[in-house]
């Protein structure tokens, strides 16, 4: 896990910050106008509020109630998500033929099917990689010894485990195409082993359903009938899908009733095929329940869309508080003195960078202030006379859209997130993905109290070059979803980007700093523990 953390957080440049005089902190639209020449090299930057600008917290702490987001952290990085994806369709087929899957091990480490599954069809699959005899450096990239044995033994379990997958995949993204497979293209001789679509489908399309959700699915697919995916078996178990007596059984694809010990019926519609007819062929009979091609694409169902639950209850601020500072006080125990933020960050990312992390946060995020208040004084009301300038103040940032000189204020409506803050409370881990603001806006975050905010940010001229490498990163869930980046919920390393030249910038804003995000600029980032924010 420490060679992970390690590629994982390289040295990352700070962000600008600023410290603007009484004078200049008097209009936050001029001032955030003229630091913007150096925020857009950098896309975000922090403002740092005079030393007497002290607003007063106004909510109550058992009064302000909310059901957090629940964050699962390994579901947050995007080729752990893809990976998930991915585990949760193959497992899913292979149920479908009645097999449970026991994870591989070769070489004496566990097989990572999916970087498996990517490697070989990014080289076009396993009839290109077999063709072109890549196995052994599709080894290398596996962190197996690449000699003549393991690259045999390398392909037989692709073979055996993969390739059914792959190759059902690929009638897959034809069916999803719209285009029809005609009864002739496997109608074949017994003895005619061969793949039945010789040109070679593009990777982006393989991964992509191969890491397909239902949301992305094609609402409708008939069922055809087409050649099995069944894995070879040397079970002795008699099948539950053995012949019927009495009945006169042919095989689908031969059209002969011959050989009956080994013509395999379906368990949904009772139609045959032999072993031997089957493309992939089976070397024996299967011992569970086997279902023709045709009904497994029928009963086939996606991964579900990934995407953040909430709690079925509500928590207080000083119910959360606890369970936060719990959290984090036995997550790093065996750190006796207190933790710096940079312990902190390695270690978020090392989580992020763990398929097997079994960590789970909570958010409370997006957090209307129209319904649940707001941190700031808005009414005399709200706090005491020495402090009743704040809800007038240009900072508070239930006024700054209406500012002169701010194009929000000629919007109608109190547009909630945008004209009306959002709060959000954090905890340690508790992370806000990747994205840009809707309608490339700046917007505004402030840190009322508690432990620090770590944040990332893009220059707005490195726009589409990030945009490219989160394509070129998880490329299945882009095509599965063109607006990924839309939907906050994916987090791609920071050393990636920067390998790729896309500059990055960090920051880690403290209580009562302000934080800045420039138009187009993308940003993601976590919470050291904690704490209270409100943006806008």
């Amino acid at each position: 896990m420490q060679c992970q953390a390690k590629n994982m957080f390289p040295d990352i440049q700070e962000c600008p910050t600023f410290e603007p005089t009484k004078e200049e902190f008097a209009d936050p639209i001029f001032y955030i106008s003229k630091i913007r020449p150096i925020g857009e090299k950098t896309g975000i930057v922090k403002i740092r509020p005079p030393s007497d600008w002290e607003p007063p917290f106004c909510r109550d702490p058992e009064k302000f109630q909310f059901a957090p987001r629940i964050q699962a952290l390994r579901e947050l990085e995007g080729v752990n998500r893809l990976r998930l994806n991915f585990t949760d369709n193959f497992i899913h087929f292979w149920d479908l033929h009645g097999q449970k899957i026991i994870k591989p091990v070769v070489g004496g480490q566990p097989l990572d099917l999916y970087k498996f599954f990517d490697l070989a069809n990014r080289e076009g699959g396993f009839h290109q990689v077999c063709t072109r005899k890549l196995w052994s450096g599709i080894g290398r990239h596996l962190g197996l010894i690449t000699d003549v044995q393991w690259s045999t033994v390398l392909k037989d379990k692709y073979r055996k485990l993969l390739y059914p997958f792959e190759y059902f995949i690929k009638v897959r993204c034809l069916l999803l195409k719209g285009e029809e497979l005609n009864e002739v293209m496997y109608s074949s001789p017994r003895n005619l082993l061969r793949p039945l679509f010789p040109a070679i489908i593009p990777y982006e399309e393989v991964i992509s359903c191969a890491v397909e959700t239902q949301s992305h699915m094609s609402p409708t697919i008939e069922p055809i009938r087409c050649p099995t995916f069944v894995p070879p078996s040397t079970a002795t178990d008699s099948p539950s899908t053995a012949p019927v007596q009495g009945k006169d059984i042919t095989c689908h694809s031969c059209h002969l009733g011959d050989e009956e010990q080994v013509l395999l019926i379906c368990e949904t519609c009772e139609v045959g095929f032999h072993i031997f007819c089957l493309y992939p062929p089976l070397e024996s009979v299967p011992p569970g329940e086997w279902r023709c091609p045709g009904c497994i694409h029928k009963l086939y169902t996606p991964s579900s869309l990934f995407g953040f639950e909430h709690t079925k209850f509500n928590l207080s601020l000083n119910s959360f508080s606890h369970a936060a500072n719990a959290f984090k006080r036995n997550y790093f125990e065996h750190i006796k003195e207190e933790v710096s933020c940079r312990e902190v960050e390695r270690e978020f990312w090392s989580l992020l960078a763990s398929p097997d992390s079994p960590i789970e946060v909570h958010y409370g995020a997006d957090l209307h202030s129209s319904h649940h208040g707001s941190g700031f004084p808005c009414d005399p009301s709200d706090c005491d006379a020495s402090k009743q300038h704040y809800i007038d103040s240009g900072w508070n940032l239930n006024n700054i859209a209406y500012l002169e000189g701010c194009v929000l204020k000629h919007v109608p409506g109190d547009i909630s997130g945008l004209k009306k803050p959002w709060l959000y409370v954090g905890m340690c881990f508790s992370t806000f993905c990747w994205h840009v603001e809707d309608h490339w806006n700046h917007s505004i975050n402030y840190l009322h109290w508690g432990e620090p905010k770590t944040w990332y940010g893009i220059p707005p001229y490195a726009a589409d070059k990030f945009e490219n490498c989160v394509r070129d990163y998880v490329p299945g869930l882009v095509a599965n979803d063109p607006q990924l980046l839309h939907h906050l919920i994916t987090m791609v390393p920071p050393s990636l980007l920067l390998e790729s030249g896309v500059p990055v910038f960090r920051a880690d804003q403290r209580e009562r700093e302000f934080m800045v995000t420039f138009p187009r600029a993308y940003h993601a980032g976590f919470n050291q523990g904690f704490n209270f924010a409100e943006a806008s």
